[in-house]
């Protein structure tokens, strides 16, 4: 069964899809030196948006409020999306989200409608034709969540042909998140003839854009050699993105890439790393035959690089107000 790259269509959910006003560009207020820069977000997914926004400073937001409060409508969504869940400086407050949202969809944004929406459509129930107009005025965002909800069959029939088509139009506006889902269906034969190597171009498109996901599916497919894909610098590469980023899966391929020289010569020391990391989140433990290899030192070694490895990508804790 096809399974889509999950959405969630409100920040405080923190796991969104693409926004995208095609009004103007949504913009944030980024301190830089004694200046003050508008930084457009409408090109981004809303997950990097949320984390731009989790980025500001107290200051900046005071700076972004100020704003927002002289009528500028991008100030106006940004300072929704911080109340919205997506700052580390506010608790999470709808109330106040939605006031700032519904002020800057009055002045037509694009991304503040998007947002309402997810906010009175958990998941988007109850809200495919909502979708559809957004996607149809040029929001990525809404393609996305369009394209997903043909997928799940919700709120009218399944149409894997117009998920095709509405992912196909958000990945051609800068999508990621589409272009991996396009790649997904190729490799999965839902809606078109199964083609691995057309699957490989378009979760190429969706890793320049920077997913992990796709970056995380192209590393094990070059392992398995599929797709015209065969281990080397690319696979090693592919899979160390989504490995540096948490994914366990892409942590015990990694660890096979380097246990058994995949494209490259066997590194001991990385691959009793990457096992270790695998194993520490409830992955088969694949230690054992690399063990039989290494010296106590070098195990020793690389139980001292997982973990300072640990130490380096604990998750950031938030200081709200």
């Amino acid at each position: 069964m096809f399974t889509a790259f999950t959405f969630v269509t409100s920040a405080a959910s923190l796991h969104v899809t693409t926004a995208h006003g095609s009004r103007a560009p949504t913009k944030i207020l980024v301190a830089f030196a004694p200046l003050f820069f508008l930084v457009a977000l409408h090109a981004e997914e809303p997950a990097s948006q949320i984390r731009r926004v989790g980025q500001l400073s107290a200051n900046e937001l005071s700076i972004v409020r100020e704003h927002a409060l002289q009528g500028d409508a991008d100030a106006q969504v940004t300072l929704g999306l911080a109340y919205d869940g997506g700052s580390r400086v506010f608790k999470q407050n709808s109330t106040e989200a939605r006031r700032w949202y519904e002020m800057s969809a009055k002045q037509g944004t694009l991304d503040a409608q998007f947002w309402l929406l997810g906010m009175d459509h958990p998941a988007g129930k109850n809200a495919r034709p909502s979708y559809l107009e957004l996607a149809r005025s040029g929001h990525i965002g809404a393609m996305n969540v369009y394209a997903s909800l043909c997928v799940d069959g919700s709120d009218g029939p399944q149409d894997f042909a117009q998920a095709m088509l509405w992912w196909k139009k958000a990945a051609d506006a800068g999508s990621g998140e589409a272009a991996f889902n396009v790649g997904v269906m190729y490799l999965e034969g839902e809606g078109v003839t199964a083609d691995d190597r057309e699957a490989v171009r378009w979760l190429r498109r969706s890793v320049d854009r920077g997913s992990l996901p796709a970056a995380a599916r192209l590393g094990t497919m070059a392992l398995m050699e599929k797709g015209g894909l065969t281990p080397g610098a690319d696979c090693t590469q592919w899979l160390k993105i989504a490995a540096d980023a948490g994914d366990p899966t892409a942590m015990l391929n990694l660890g096979t890439v380097f246990f058994h020289g995949k494209g490259a010569q066997p590194d001991f020391l990385e691959a009793y790393m990457w096992f270790t990391l695998a194993a520490q989140r409830g992955l088969i433990d694949g230690r054992a035959g690399v063990r039989l290899k290494m010296t106590k030192t070098q195990i020793a070694d690389a139980e001292k690089r997982a973990k300072d490895w640990n130490a380096k990508h604990k998750p950031e804790t938030k200081a709200v107000q």
